[in-house]
């Protein structure tokens, strides 16, 4: 793994968060827990922030992502976790069956 680059995005990940949409949030989140990366707090807090103030906006599969990778980091970030399961619950129905194992697992 190639920290100094990891280092790199998440520094530039950090600074235009605000400016991403919700994919972009989900797969950044999903590719940190993918890869297992070491003190992923930085980037993730700042993930976490910018999806509390759009959580309405998520789709299924980005609420289903987002919470497997804060799941898979073991970050406890509950307020988070409280608005990703108001959110998946008001969408329970468009779930499809791998959204529901990944909402399960997390």
């Amino acid at each position: 793994m190639d920290m100094p680059l990891l280092d790199a995005i998440s520094g530039a990940s950090i600074a235009r968060v605000q400016d991403c949409r919700t994919q972009e949030l989900s797969n950044l989140a999903w590719a940190w827990a993918f890869l297992s990366v070491q003190n992923p707090e930085p980037l993730l807090d700042s993930i976490s922030a910018a999806a509390m103030t759009r959580i309405s906006e998520f789709q299924t599969q980005h609420l289903t992502n987002t919470s497997w990778a804060f799941s898979r980091l073991v970050l406890h970030d509950q307020p988070l976790r409280a608005a990703l399961s108001a959110a998946v619950l008001a969408k329970m129905q468009d779930l499809d069956v791998q959204g529901l194992s990944n909402t399960a697992w997390a």
